[in-house]
């Protein structure tokens, strides 16, 4: 069965690459060299396949097999296969200087016959013969890591588990930087620079061990920095969670509070008067009830708007903050008789729709504070831009609280939280009969799509 990560892999090869493959099974075997033989053709590669031990029949039977028709690119000399003896031993001695030169030759070739580049793999197993040169094997690998980052050519280097000893295998894996083990593709951390293993191998190798084991302990100290970090910030963000399904439930008790207290008694007063209407007599008396029950309606609808104002203000969607702030303020004083002194400076623009909600979110439930508990007709409201940072404080001269005997006061966590989503922070400063300042801070973020239609400063302070 083919291992679908190989085919992902033998995707990112690049002209260049220099991998050493090291398998101990026939199926391995079949699973690599079937996708690397068929990308090259696929991509207009010439390959160049050199067999030692399998039967040329065998190879091309691995794409055939695959779905590929290989006599085409036999017939126009794309794919080539030849033995061992004549590539590496013509003369029956090793020589890496010629290999390279030969390995130069066919990738010119190849580029004349109007080829993208050249893809080489070979059987190794011919070295085991111990034919004269055969001792420069690890030689000839470290020449030809430096020879392929310089020209249009790829290649792999094909060892047996099976025939290798231990001492091959690992100087095979100092002179790779990428090695296929089985049927999968890793970064060669065994490698090391030819010049440092071809001048001493044992020196070259203590080093790099030493070198990696230090590596290894900062990548490990490191990553359990990380995984510290993540793990604080998945705390952080189940308490963010916890508290936020806390302040939604609070929310939906309010809105359900609102609901009965503000319309359940109109409702109420409705059904009365729409209830008995069939057992009056006189015109006059049902005029009154239906002049009564139209009131009623009125002041629902204007109780309905409100509401759907305080959970989610139109201005703030189409206008932006200073608006939404505006007419908030002049709600208050229509509604309330409370007099808000609102200080906007610095806004030329939208800001990004998370920070606009925060900031009015922030601001409003300091203003019902202010409503509900200070004892006061008055407030101010500043908002201006700090460097970075936007500024609100929410103040008032009312009768103040010990902050530290509310510890869990809903409002006041509710700021807090929304500002937290944003980057933002909140500070209270408070005493009793000294009023109530609610001060928050939260990052610059503008919207990224144009600006908003600037608000003139007469209408902000209206």
């Amino acid at each position: 069965m083919t291992d679908t990560r190989w085919i992902r892999d033998v995707a990112t090869l690049r002209v260049g690459d220099h991998l050493c493959f090291l398998y101990e099974t026939e199926e391995e075997h079949r699973v690599v060299l079937t996708p690397f033989l068929r990308r090259g053709l696929e991509q207009g590669e010439k390959v160049v396949y050199i067999t030692e031990t399998r039967a040329e029949e065998t190879i091309l039977g691995y794409l055939r097999d695959d779905g590929l028709e290989v006599e085409p690119y036999l017939a126009r000399g794309q794919l080539t296969l030849r033995r061992a003896d004549e590539v590496y031993l013509p003369d029956g001695c090793f020589d890496p200087e010629r290999m390279i030169d030969l390995l130069r030759a066919e990738t010119e070739r190849a580029l004349s016959e109007g080829c993208s580049a050249l893809r080489a793999t070979g059987e190794m197993t011919w070295v085991l013969r111990g034919a004269p040169g055969s001792e420069r094997l690890v030689e000839y690998e470290g020449k030809l890591h430096k020879f392929l980052p310089g020209i249009q050519c790829l290649a792999m280097c094909q060892y047996d588990r099976r025939s290798c000893d231990a001492q091959m295998i690992m100087d095979m894996l100092s002179t790779h930087p990428l090695a296929v083990v089985g049927t999968r593709l890793h970064r060669n951390f065994c490698y090391i620079p030819t010049e440092e293993f071809l001048r001493d191998r044992a020196r070259a190798a203590v080093c790099h061990w030493l070198k990696h084991l230090e590596d290894r302990e900062q990548a490990d100290a490191a990553l359990r920095q990380a995984h510290d970090e993540l793990s604080r910030r998945a705390e952080r963000m189940e308490a963010l969670s916890r508290r936020l399904l806390q302040v939604q439930e609070a929310e939906r008790r309010f809105l359900a509070n609102e609901l009965l207290d503000e319309m359940g008694q109109v409702l109420a007063g409705l059904q009365y008067l729409l209830g008995g209407t069939e057992k009056l007599e006189s015109a006059g008396d049902i005029d009154i009830r239906a002049e009564r029950a139209q009131e009623l309606a009125r002041d629902l609808i204007r109780r309905m708007r409100r509401m759907a104002a305080d959970l989610r203000p139109p201005l703030l969607d189409d206008f932006g903050l200073t608006p939404a702030l505006t007419r908030l303020c002049e709600r208050l004083r229509a509604e309330e008789g409370m007099q808000v002194d609102l200080q906007v400076s610095g806004l030329q623009g939208r800001l990004a729709e998370a920070v606009e909600i925060a900031v009015y979110r922030s601001i409003q439930e300091g203003l019902r504070n202010v409503v509900c508990h200070a004892g006061v007709t008055k407030a101010t409201i500043r908002v201006w831009r700090d460097g970075d940072m936007l500024r609100i404080e929410v103040e008032d001269r009312g009768k103040g609280f010990d902050l530290t005997s509310v510890t869990r006061y809903t409002g006041l966590n509710a700021v807090r939280e929304r500002m937290a989503l944003v980057g933002g922070s909140l500070t209270v400063e408070t005493a009793p009969g000294e009023g109530t300042r609610l001060m928050a801070a939260v990052p610059v973020q503008w919207a990224e799509t144009g600006l908003a239609t600037e608000i003139d400063a007469g209408s902000q302070d209206r």
